[in-house]
């Protein structure tokens, strides 16, 4: 995402991150307009106003003040500026992690006691959930839009062992079961995603919402809801607000 802004002609682009391995991963790669921090979305160590543009993709959902977190986004954006988060639909919709969570519990699987305490998954797969939370930040005018796309994978062993290694509690929820049970998890997996194939592989269909919410400038709210809908097409769920302070 820092990438795409900064090629799309962004002059300066920052990205945060808490965890030291990613901002040294995405640090690695970095360009001379994008620079990566080791930072709390709760606590930005940003100045006021900073910012034309303020983006969590997929985030939202993970911090343990999701309110705090729009706050500081709020904090850092320019008056006019863009603030931008996004979450996934409900597991009915969103297929990709729907999947996963039906398998469990077709196969009786209770949630092992060491997967780490978090917030409620899909809160913010509610509507007036995330509206609510962009507006008690100071965002005015929000607008919701759902958008679908799909995952096209080679095989289902592609979509199980992306999961299995790229997500946390659903990881563990699995990987934490006696051996009889996580079988079980695998046949009702497999026996879901059946329903995914097509030609070459198989197709799995996501859905995810967006939510926007227009400041003062109407010539500049225009331009850009028109650039907000080119990068939606793709289907990711994005709440956009914009400051009025």
């Amino acid at each position: 995402m820092a990438f795409r802004a900064a090629a799309r002609g962004a002059s300066s682009v920052v990205g945060v991150d808490l965890a030291p391995e990613m901002v040294r991963l995405a640090s690695a790669a970095a360009s001379p307009s994008v620079e990566f921090r080791e930072a709390d979305a709760e606590d930005l160590p940003l100045p006021d106003r900073s910012f034309d543009a303020v983006v969590s993709n997929f985030g939202i959902g993970h911090f343990p003040r999701p309110e705090r977190a729009l706050t500081e986004f709020v904090r850092v954006a320019r008056r006019g500026g863009a603030v931008a988060v996004s979450w996934w639909d409900v597991p009915a919709r969103h297929r990709v992690m729907g999947i996963f969570f039906d398998a469990m519990s077709d196969a009786g699987a209770s949630p092992p006691p060491e997967i780490p305490a978090g917030p409620p998954m899909f809160r913010f797969s509610e509507d007036i959930e995330l509206s609510e939370l962009l507006r008690s930040a100071g965002l005015v005018d929000v607008i919701v839009r759902a958008f679908s796309f799909a995952h096209c994978l080679a095989s289902p062993d592609e979509l199980w062992n992306g999961i299995l290694r790229g997500t946390v509690r659903t990881s563990i929820g699995i990987r934490r079961q006696p051996k009889a049970v996580q079988a079980r998890i695998r046949a009702a997996f497999d026996r879901l995603v059946q329903a995914c194939f097509v030609e070459g592989g198989i197709s799995v269909r996501s859905r995810s919402r967006s939510r926007r919410a227009d400041g003062h400038e109407a010539e500049r709210r225009e331009r850009r809801t028109t650039a907000s809908s080119r990068r939606l097409r793709r289907g990711s769920c994005r709440a956009f607000g914009f400051p009025t302070r």
